[in-house]
């Protein structure tokens, strides 16, 4: 690999620019897998802090050249399909060194003996889509690679590990369209996909119950038809939304609930192909709040703590457990000032101590989070420490 770099850094394809601008520099380098040199690798060069930089493709010979960049120190990245992203290189151009080289090894992601074919179709003409890209992750194998369709529609993925994989098909004007699936080994897989038209939307008018326009609101659209990414939006000034981009099918609106100050609402709406279908909402205030966090200890998010919180009687009103994600809320709290507790109760090592927020282990002295209606308090993280392993006495 060293020997095919260097050949091709000391050819006349990757020579610095013959005039260049006084106070600027050259960053080129080659991108190659062992000796083979990588085409249409993605590569960034940008300035630390910001302000300059360039985005170039490795040619057929894997290198790449970035010109008429301001002296200072750089940072270059590359990315190509099939293969992990590299660690981030630093470079410095300046009057010493105007022409810095890189040298961009790849490691291609583990082999195997599976594969992943398929074709991808318009669903209301049944025609093939030429170009639609088909991006593959690997979810309990290291795997990554991104193919385009052929103008048959065809795409496929080999020598694959045996694993599970998420597929994401996309295509200009269409719905997105997600899949999930499993290959065995030595297993060639058949995964088809079939893309609606994007060119339905769903627009509105959203007000409270008091008929006043409401500004900010968050609307998340789900197609229910069609294992498709998510469209989204937010209300303007004049309550007003639109979502565009979806596919025609039916959907469910979700919005308000913990976080906002309106009572969380779900709405089903037919999208029509080719029309804006209006769906007008009214949302009403919510009377109750809700606490949360995240919950720490050693350094990381910790899942399975049971979170219990308490009036001003200490009586327990509200429970929970933090989820995988070291989350924890409590909603439909009234409005006033609570008492949280934090016991490990999965049972499992390691072990935490019983916690109060604020870090007390008394409840005397844990911090007090105060909630008005409406109004959320969802910072309220705390830090637990590992359960003190208790010495015995005389020796036993």
């Amino acid at each position: 690999a060293a020997a095919l770099t260097l050949a091709l850094l000391s050819g006349g394809s990757l020579a610095a620019n013959a005039e260049p601008i006084p106070g600027t520099g050259t960053v080129m380098g080659i991108v190659h897998d062992g000796d083979i040199p990588v085409e249409g690798a993605s590569i960034f060069v940008s300035l630390d802090g910001g302000g300059a930089g360039g985005f170039v493709f490795s040619d057929a010979n894997g290198s790449f050249e970035v010109t008429d960049l301001p002296f200072g120190q750089y940072s270059v990245s590359a990315f190509a399909s099939d293969y992990p992203t590299p660690p981030s290189q630093s470079v410095t151009v300046d009057e010493t060194n105007p022409v810095a080289t890189v040298d961009v090894a790849l490691v291609p992601w583990p082999s195997g003996t599976s594969s992943i074919v398929g074709t991808i179709t318009d669903a209301t003409t049944n025609e093939p889509i030429f170009g639609a890209s088909v991006d593959v992750n690997g979810l309990d194998v290291a795997y990554s690679a991104m193919r385009t369709t052929n103008e048959a529609g065809e795409f496929s993925l080999l020598n694959l590990p045996a694993g599970s994989f998420s597929i994401e098909f996309t295509a200009t004007g269409y719905a997105s369209l997600d899949e999930t699936v499993t290959v065995t080994a030595d297993q060639s897989l058949t995964v088809n996909g079939s893309l609606r038209s994007a060119n339905s939307s769903i627009t509105g008018h959203v007000q409270d119950e008091f008929g006043n326009p409401v500004e900010g609101l968050y609307i998340l659209a789900v197609f229910d038809e069609h294992n498709s990414a998510n469209q989204e939006a937010t209300t303007d000034a004049s309550g007003d939304y639109e979502i565009t981009g979806l596919g025609a099918g039916a959907h469910t609106l979700f919005f308000g609930g913990t976080g906002t100050p309106y009572v969380a609402q779900a709405r089903s709406v037919v999208a029509v192909e080719n029309t804006a279908v209006v769906l007008n909402i009214t949302v009403e205030h919510r009377t109750t709040s809700a606490i949360g966090g995240v919950v720490f200890a050693q350094g990381h998010g910790v899942a399975g703590i049971c979170v219990t919180l308490y009036d001003v009687k200490r009586n327990p009103v509200g429970s929970t457990t933090s989820a995988l994600d070291a989350t924890y809320t409590v909603d439909g709290l009234k409005p006033g000032t609570y008492t949280v507790q934090f016991i490990d109760c999965d049972g499992t090592a390691p072990n935490y101590e019983s916690t109060y927020l604020g870090g007390s282990k008394n409840f005397n002295k844990a911090t007090l989070v105060t909630v008005t209606a409406g109004v959320d308090s969802l910072s309220n993280d705390v830090a637990l420490e590992l359960e003190k392993v208790k010495k015995p006495k005389n020796g036993k």
